[in-house]
């Protein structure tokens, strides 16, 4: 630490923001960085509490967000000289299955995407038994915004500590696995830890926690919309008013006559009370603050009602991008840590050579259309049609199958040569298979 950051730490101590326990031969991240920010770096539990806590789009987009990763399925391969098998039974299947003894796996998925998405670190615990040489039988997510990093006089990572109802639990190094986004500022090269999206859109998310309460306010204080005065010079007495009160509340009120017209013959005359122009623009901001909230996370807004946004034909589409842009990265970002933290150990274990992958072959959204698979199938039922009922010599065709439509030679010579029906039906089915592997 040098000159500049020991005086500033200094100044902390003796002004009571932070208090150092001398018994501790390091220093903590809590004192300086994630919960001591400098500028507009934020800690994380001020980044949760106005964001998830209380913004409602905030919390729409990650729950969408983890909601649709949490769908794809993951499964237990071992890799064999054959190709990936699926294994569905043994310690590490069962652990995938229950992580611990409060969580079944998706509940432990959500809640490790939670922490990553809100705060851009993710620490997972696990437990190892003596006697299992090493093989994780339990894990855990310890929540970001309670865990810090502890370092030596050398800014060397020595342990960690996760912090929860005034009670400090020091977790050795090998017993963690820290995941997180890249943070290229110098607090984070200095202090370790990942780059929270919510602070890339901290003032966003503050105009849209200001837009929330200034429309709150708005409607609040909205009031009646217009008056209703006699259009004489004429004034009544308040006994007079109060049953003109009455009669309009009696004759006008109610839901069932929003946007009606009532007819009247007496002479009175309506004055309109609208809204401002301001409040009326403080609306009309709402869409694009929701907008630059999805960008932080890979989100369409057009899936949270914003069809304004609609970058997509249909919805389909809009869903496929959901799982492309966001719930499939995030799966292989957590796949990548409990292949390299917990897997290893297992496969020492058992001798095996075990892989965690997710499975997309169930999600629909990723499937090809049937019917544009159809329209395609059919163009290549006609093209091959065409070209091997033609008088070509079977040569011409073989290579035109082989040159134009890219078959394999022996795929190629058996429709040249007059196993055309047979042949045509297995190409197509084929490549519509191949198709929808892809």
């Amino acid at each position: 630490m040098n000159y500049f950051k020991k005086q500033l730490l200094n100044i902390a101590v003796k002004s009571g923001v932070i208090s150092l326990d001398t018994n501790k031969n390091y220093f903590s991240s809590e004192w300086v960085g994630n919960n001591f920010g400098f500028g507009s770096y934020e800690n994380d539990n001020k980044l949760i509490n106005e964001s998830y806590k209380i913004n409602n789009a905030v919390y729409s987009v990650v729950n969408l967000s983890n909601q649709t990763s949490t769908s794809i399925p993951f499964v237990l391969c071992e890799q064999t000289k054959d190709g990936d098998e699926l294994v569905e039974s043994g310690g590490l299947f069962n652990l995938l299955q229950n992580p611990n003894d409060k969580q079944v796996f998706k509940e432990f998925h959500e809640e490790a995407l939670t922490y990553l998405l809100l705060t851009g670190d993710l620490f997972l615990h696990g437990i190892s038994p003596v006697g299992f040489k090493d093989a994780i039988q339990e894990l855990n997510v310890l929540p970001s915004n309670c865990t810090e990093l502890n370092y030596n006089y050398k800014n060397e990572l020595i342990s960690y500590d996760y912090t929860l109802n005034g009670t400090t639990t020091t977790i050795p190094i090998e017993e963690i696995w820290h995941g997180k986004y890249i943070n290229p500022t110098k607090e984070g090269l200095e202090f370790g830890r990942g780059l929270s999206p919510l602070q890339a859109g901290y003032r966003t998310i503050t105009a849209s926690n200001e837009n929330l309460t200034a429309m709150a306010s708005v409607w609040n204080n909205k009031g009646v919309s217009g008056l209703l005065t006699s259009n004489t010079d004429e004034t009544l007495s308040p006994e007079e008013a109060k049953g003109v009160q009455d009669a309009v509340n009696n004759k006008l009120g109610g839901s069932s006559k929003a946007n009606g017209v009532a007819a009247t013959t007496a002479n009175v005359r309506f004055e309109q009370i609208g809204m401002s122009g301001s409040d009326m623009e403080l609306l009309q901001s709402s869409p694009q603050l929701l907008r630059g909230i999805c960008m932080l996370y890979g989100v369409d807004p057009a899936l949270l009602g914003d069809t304004e946004s609609r970058k997509y034909s249909n919805l389909k589409e809009a869903e496929k991008s959901l799982f492309v842009r966001s719930a499939i990265p995030n799966n292989e970002r957590l796949i990548s840590y409990l292949n390299r933290f917990v897997v290893p150990a297992w496969s020492l274990l058992d001798g095996k050579d075990y892989i965690i992958k997710q499975d997309l072959t169930e999600v629909e959204a990723l499937q090809p259309d049937k019917k544009v698979q159809a329209e395609k199938n059919k163009i290549i039922s006609e093209s091959l049609t065409a070209l091997l009922s033609s008088n070509l010599s079977p040569e011409t065709k073989e290579i035109l199958l082989i040159d134009i439509h890219g078959l394999e030679p022996d795929k190629a010579n058996t429709l040249a040569y007059g196993q055309i029906e047979q042949g045509l039906n297995q190409e197509i089915e084929e490549d519509t298979t191949e198709e929808t592997e892809q």
